[in-house]
């Protein structure tokens, strides 16, 4: 109700009906992150499956951590440009190289609602590096332990050398 200086008074009522959205985004799925090779490091690559339900995204939200994340509340997001809810990749540039970082990606809806944190949407340690790199010779030398040998990629060479105890290197 509401009245004026002279004691009049007069009623209003909303004419319009209003909806609260207090529903969250599902968690994210699939999350990734890792080094880009070949850079001048400081950068880390991170993927994440889209959102399942897009009628009322808004954007995503990248957090990073020196330590495993558990929860978003009182971190800051990383500034980002991710309004489509397929754009599900990013380039997260990061102080330090050699450094592991935890990464997280949430949802957020129209309403600013954010999704929770689950099982697929946190992902590290994930620590950049600078220079030309590959994890090549980690996938084969994690291969080369079940046939005691070593074996490395050969950028000089441009092929796979097979190293075992006595010999300096042989062509596979």
């Amino acid at each position: 109700t509401l009245r004026d200086r002279n004691g009049n008074s007069t009623t209003r009522a909303a004419q319009v009906r209003v909806t609260l959205d207090a529903t969250p985004p599902e968690p994210i799925q699939g999350l990734a992150a890792e080094d880009v090779p070949g850079d001048d490091g400081n950068v880390l690559a991170v993927s994440w499956d889209p959102v399942t339900d897009a009628r009322d995204f808004l954007r995503y939200q990248i957090y990073r951590a020196t330590a495993p994340i558990r929860s978003t509340s009182g971190m800051l997001p990383e500034v980002t440009k991710l309004p489509a809810p397929h754009e599900t990749t990013w380039q997260l540039t990061v102080p330090a190289n050699n450094v592991g970082y935890y990464i997280a990606v949430t949802a957020v809806d129209e309403a600013l609602n954010e999704s929770p944190l689950g099982p697929g949407s946190t992902a590290g340690p994930a620590a950049p590096r600078a220079g030309r790199h590959d994890n090549t010779s980690v996938v084969m030398s994690k291969i080369a332990q079940l046939f005691i040998r070593r074996i490395t990629w050969s950028t000089a060479h441009n092929n796979f050398l097979s190293r075992s105890a006595g010999n300096r290197g042989v062509p596979l």
